[in-house]
């Protein structure tokens, strides 16, 4: 006699996707190109580099948009510290990692 045993299998989704968000440190310059808009270079701590621009508002924050090699791109704002840096809060525009830094601009 032969017994078939019934396997049940469960769906949970914490099992069978993670989302994997990365934090990074991303530090760099900008170049004004005199119009209110910059050219951005930053790089993470691993030495990845993005380039962009930024686009000055009207209430001096920037708003920056960076990518690299393979189009893995940051966005977000930049502010002021009044000195020529300016602190970044962007977001990986794909994963929704975050990375925050200093830019400083260059005259």
């Amino acid at each position: 006699m032969t017994y078939i045993k019934k396997i049940r299998f469960r769906y949970s989704p914490s099992l069978t996707f993670t989302n994997y968000m990365y934090a990074y440190e991303l530090d760099g310059d900008a170049s004004n190109n005199g119009d209110n808009t910059y050219s951005v270079t930053l790089q993470n701590q691993y030495g990845h580099e993005y380039n962009g621009e930024a686009i000055k508002n009207e209430d001096g924050t920037l708003d920056v948009s960076v990518q690299d090699y393979n189009d893995e791109s940051y966005s977000g704002t930049a502010t002021s510290n009044n000195d020529n840096t300016y602190d970044l809060d962007l977001e990986n525009d794909s994963s929704g990692g975050e990375a925050t830094g200093t830019l400083e601009i260059d005259n």
